[in-house]
């Protein structure tokens, strides 16, 4: 079946459990002409077009995250997987797999290509879930189907416990940008599936 350009909300919302287009919570973004620029351009001092300076890392930023918000996330985690596993999901634990999976791919440090593929079925595992949400069948992950999701949640919980606290800050900030894109998803073309669109696209 040829799939749609709907995506699943990954941050939490209130609703009816219906999967949503993102694209119709998102502002109007008409762009200007750049001519209607031109005479703040032409005005504009040298200094105020330099981008401003990085602030300079906090103490805490180097830090790890804090003991208490590591273990919250994880629950979390691996709670929403308990429950879509049952059957008795909804979009919120929908949204809270989709976006562990997501961070964890803005939070990996290899390069390699070593975890793409489990990525790739995580993320394809979830879709099918949103797909069967869509036709009324239910939130549910099927038991054969958990194994990549497993696997992604042990991954972050590993980076939530090691990585400092500016690195999350980041990888929330490339997860914002997703959201609010027309991507539908942050896995590169070369690693997914061939010959199905997927609605989760390629980030910036």
């Amino acid at each position: 079946m040829e799939r749609t350009g709907t995506r699943t909300c990954v941050d939490r919302r209130q609703g009816t459990g219906v999967v949503q287009n993102t694209r119709d919570l998102l502002p109007d973004r008409r762009r200007h002409p750049i001519s209607s620029f031109a005479p703040i351009l032409t005005v504009m001092p040298r200094s105020a077009t330099r981008k401003p300076r990085r602030k300079p890392l906090t103490r805490d930023m180097l830090l790890p995250l804090p003991t208490t918000k590591v273990r919250a996330v994880s629950l979390e985690n691996h709670l929403a997987l308990a429950v879509m596993r049952t059957g008795n999901g909804n979009i919120d634990e929908m949204s809270c797999l989709m976006k562990a999976v997501y961070l964890a791919w803005f939070l990996r440090d290899d390069e390699t290509g070593e975890h793409y593929e489990v990525f790739r079925e995580a993320e394809s595992a979830l879709e099918r879930c949103a797909t069967r949400a869509e036709r009324h069948l239910g939130w549910e992950v099927p038991e054969e189907e958990c194994a990549a999701i497993e696997s992604i949640l042990a991954l972050h919980d590993r980076q939530l416990l090691s990585v400092p606290a500016h690195r999350y800050t980041v990888a929330w900030e490339r997860l914002k940008r997703f959201i609010a894109s027309d991507a539908k998803s942050p896995l590169p073309v070369p690693w997914r599936a061939q010959g199905r669109q997927s609605r989760f696209a390629e980030s910036a």
